[in-house]
Parts: structure tokens; C-alpha cells; sequence
């Protein structure tokens, strides 16, 4: 009997480490930051064991994971998936989202990008809703309130970078306006 894994799953930090998994998919995720990330560290989804962190090392001056996956698994990722790093304190985790199972297929041996922050992981999920809701729409009116709606968004977005800068927090407040860009550039292609 063929198992069906959700499309959200856990790669745990930490624990009790096993063996590879033998013949897994490999894919590789890459982050601005390490997030205490060191190989060797079981790959989970709801409690099953299904690869782990082959290992982490540079790539392209960003920090990168080799991970070693279930290989029906590593079938569900799109190329729009993304895995963000989650803590509960005594562990770290990442999570894996998949937000349009109906994107193309992560190739094997694929790369993806990791959010570093909740707030980019936010703003991939609404970009890539808005990008699905756009190119779903069939009326030239509705298509106009979306683009309304759009530019609102990405406003209320542009003033809340304005206000990170002044907290002092550069860094997500450039990573919010990236995220921004990525926005305007999804619209532009529907």
C-alpha cells in the first residue's frame, strides 16, 4: 500500500541521530543564516523518520543543507516550496511548505530557498496566493480589483520596511523589500 505523506513536514534538529537513509532524494535548501544547523540531523514527518541532514557547508556565500529525503517525499516538493527554521527551544526544526501543489515539480537534487524569519515566510505565502488568485481569474474587472488590492498590499508592506528601518532592524526590513520585489515580478509574469 502506496503511503501519502502531507505536504507539510518536519526536519527535525537534534536528538538521536540514525542512519542515513539509503538511496534517499537528495535536495539542498539554502539560508542567509546557519540557525545552529549541522548535519547528521533526523529528517521527520509526523513522527517518521524519512531521511535526515546529510551535512551544511557554504554554497554561493550563503549557508546550504544537503538533505537526504524519502524519495516519495521529496516528490511532493514544488519548485515554490520553501522551509523555514522553527525552535521550541530545546530543538530546532525546519518546516517544510508547500504552498501550490500544483507548481512544477522539484527536480532531482533540486535547491530551494529557506526563510530565515516568520515575516518572509509570511510574505512568500501571500505572494504566491496572489500570484494563484491572479492567473485563476477570468474577468477583466476582477482582475482590476486584484491589482487594486495588490497595490494596497504592497504599500502596507513598503510603509512596514519604513518602520523596521527605523527600529533599527535593516536586515528584515531589506528582506521585506526583496520579498516585495519577488511580488511585483509573480504579478508581472500573470
Amino acid at each position: 500500500m502506496k503511503r501519502l505523506f502531507p505536504l507539510i513536514f518536519l526536519v527535525a534538529c537534534g536528538g538521536e541521530t540514525k542512519a542515513p537513509h539509503p538511496g534517499g532524494a537528495i535536495v539542498h535548501v539554502l539560508f542567509d543564516e546557519r540557525h545552529g544547523l549541522a548535519g547528521g540531523e533526523a529528517v521527520r514527518f509526523h513522527d517518521f523518520e524519512v531521511g535526515r541532514v546529510e551535512r551544511v557547508g557554504i554554497a554561493s556565500a550563503r549557508v546550504r543543507a544537503t538533505l537526504s529525503l524519502d524519495p516519495e517525499v521529496a516528490s511532493q516538493l514544488t519548485r515554490d516550496s520553501t522551509f523555514s527554521v522553527e525552535s521550541d527551544g530545546a530543538r530546532t526544526y525546519l518546516l517544510a511548505h508547500v504552498f501550490d501543489p500544483e507548481a512544477g515539480k522539484l527536480e532531482a537534487g533540486g535547491t530551494l530557498e529557506g526563510v530565515d524569519s516568520g515575516l518572509e515566510l509570511g510574505l512568500r505565502q501571500a505572494g504566491s496566493e496572489a500570484s494563484q488568485v491572479l492567473s485563476r481569474i477570468g474577468s477583466s474587472a476582477l482582475v482590476e480589483e486584484a491589482k487594486e488590492s495588490s497595490r494596497a498590499l504592497r504599500e502596507r508592506l513598503s510603509r512596514l520596511a519604513v518602520e523596521l528601518e527605523k527600529l533599527g532592524r535593516s536586515e528584515e526590513a531589506r528582506k521585506l523589500r526583496d520579498q516585495i520585489e519577488k511580488l511585483v515580478g509573480a504579478e508581472s509574469r500573470n
